[in-house]
């Protein structure tokens, strides 16, 4: 019998983070996940220069960019909170 302990299983936790309660994040941690994600996007872009795809995320101002990022700041806010539950 398997019993779950919050405090080894949440990712929070194990990452030294004081995590939330229930589906509650740590909004550092979110988004510094979320920051790094926007960078292993971008990155991943850069063999595509020059491409439409990438010139939408690229060439088009800061509004894509903020785009990737709150994108990835919400996803990071619930995957592993919704997987714990």
């Amino acid at each position: 019998m398997s019993i779950l302990s919050w405090s080894r299983q949440d990712i929070e936790q194990r990452l030294l983070f004081r995590g939330g309660r229930h589906t509650r994040v740590n909004s550092l941690l979110s988004a510094i996940v979320a920051f790094l994600a926007t960078v292993v996007f971008y990155a991943v872009l850069l063999p595509f220069d020059g491409t439409r795809i990438a010139e939408m995320f690229t060439k088009q101002g800061l509004i894509p960019y903020f785009i990737v990022f709150f994108t990835s700041w919400s996803l990071a806010i619930k995957w592993r909170k919704l997987a714990f539950q």
